[in-house]
């Protein structure tokens, strides 16, 4: 018969020949595994290599894009070994700004879009003030000339209804500015988080499919290294030039409804509502034909060509929402059809993808 104090021993003593292997809290096989890979038994470097795995493959919130930037600096730790306490810093601050990218474009361009209207309602309101003006110096004008009274009154009532007329039209310039992306022409990303929010909620109100189309140009970074920023702004209105041709196209074509938006950086959207993933793909593949076989031209200062045939390719990952299947929020939509994007990059690019399940 064993003694009631045994086991309490015998757990003690695993617990000491456990602490002996690796002093930090977890599983023998993943002492035993970290051990293998060279990772030192400090408590610092297997917390942050298990903190940034979890990050990689259990948090929903993160875009493919940040998943593969994590698994990149994961894998370039351990395959460098170099666990100094300066690369352990530099490790927390490149996980810290691969998980705040996002949110800081987000708001860089909120400040850029902000600063703009600023300017446009700073100057619409001098323009304006100068309107104001002027009517006010005729009337002081016709008064100090002794003329009717009642026709100066019937005057003035006419100029400040036109006045009013062009202020009600720099309201309406103003909201259109709010919306449209600066650069491309296209709705801008403020835009397009309110049209998916109400589009969603309609779809699935009536029953009716939904689809996104998720669009990113390839190799934009190394285009803008090789030409210059200057020319890599060309490309993006080139690439939303076409989405606008190829949207009207199909409007007038099969009276289709698109919602095209310039997503952030060189990333643009397609809302299709009424279309479910598999046609939307069709409509995807489409576009990315036109994009392809586009001959991309690069003039001087004087209008003369000195390059030309450059290809700009795109990758475009497609989710949809069906009538039949249960609610689908738009953060899933929106995740389902960065996967999709992720992975036609990481199949080589240029090429369509579609997410068939977005709750998945």
């Amino acid at each position: 018969m064993a003694l009631p104090g045994l086991k309490k021993i015998e757990k003690t003593e695993n617990k000491a020949a456990y602490r002996n292997h690796c002093d930090f809290s977890c599983s023998e096989r993943l002492c035993d595994t970290m051990d293998k890979i060279g990772v030192p038994r400090e408590d610092k470097w297997r917390t942050l290599i298990l903190y940034m795995r979890g990050l990689k493959d259990y948090n929903n919130n993160l875009t493919m894009k940040q998943r593969g930037q994590l698994q990149k600096l994961l894998l370039d730790l351990i395959r460098n070994k170099e666990f100094s306490n300066s690369r352990y810093d530099e490790v927390l601050q490149q996980n810290d700004s691969i998980l705040y990218a996002p949110y800081i474009e987000k708001l860089e361009d909120a400040v850029d879009e902000s600063e703009k209207l600023l300017m446009d309602f700073q100057q619409l309101m001098q323009k304006r003030r100068g309107d104001v003006n002027k009517v006010g110096r005729a009337a002081q004008i016709g008064i100090d000339q002794g003329r009717d009274p009642r026709k100066l009154i019937s005057n003035l009532r006419v100029a400040l209804h036109d006045l009013v007329s062009v202020m009600d039209s720099d309201v309406a310039t103003l909201h259109h500015l709010a919306k449209t992306d600066g650069l491309t022409g296209l709705y801008n990303r403020r835009a397009f988080d309110e049209y998916l929010l109400k589009s969603v909620v309609m779809a699935q109100s009536n029953s009716r499919p939904l689809s996104l189309v998720l669009l990113d140009i390839d190799h934009f970074k190394k285009f803008n290294d090789t030409y210059g920023h200057r020319i890599g702004d060309q490309a993006l209105t080139t690439v939303a030039t076409i989405m606008k041709h190829f949207v009207k196209s199909f409007q007038l074509e099969d009276n289709t409804s698109f919602f095209p938006a310039r997503y952030g950086g060189e990333e643009f959207v397609l809302v299709i509502p009424g279309s479910g993933p598999e046609e939307a793909g069709d409509y995807a593949e489409k576009l990315r034909k036109r994009i392809e076989s586009y001959n991309f031209l690069i003039r001087n200062s004087n209008g003369k060509i000195v390059k030309e045939s450059i290809r700009i390719t795109a990758s475009m990952g497609v989710a949809g929402i069906s009538p039949t299947e249960t609610a689908s929020s738009v953060e899933e939509l929106i995740d389902a059809a960065d996967r999709a994007l992720y992975e036609a990059k990481t199949n080589g690019r240029n090429r369509v993808n579609i997410w068939r399940d977005v709750s998945g």
